[in-house]
């Protein structure tokens, strides 16, 4: 299963095989899928820490400016396709 009192198991997801086929397909948003990575670390960390101290402990870890930081945690998200989607 992968999801968990609405969290998801990225981990999990990452080693199953269909993602590793999408992935070797160049398939897989790098980018959007750290993000998303972040997101979760930020949500987990903010049960124990600030919102400042949160973002700091993620900006040394992922080496991103708090700017950077704050646009993939607040900013609205809007569903990129990697284009041409061919189904066969």
């Amino acid at each position: 299963m992968f999801v968990t009192d609405e969290h998801i198991e990225l981990q999990e997801i990452a080693l199953s095989e269909v993602f590793q086929k999408l992935r070797a397909l160049n398939l897989i948003d790098e980018t959007e899928l750290r993000n998303l990575k972040i997101r979760n670390e930020y949500k987990e960390l903010r049960n124990k820490f600030s919102a400042s101290i949160s973002t700091q402990i993620l900006s040394e870890k992922y080496s991103l400016s708090d700017s950077t930081l704050n646009n993939i945690l607040f900013r609205k998200r809007t569903l990129k396709l990697k284009l041409p989607v061919v189904f066969s």
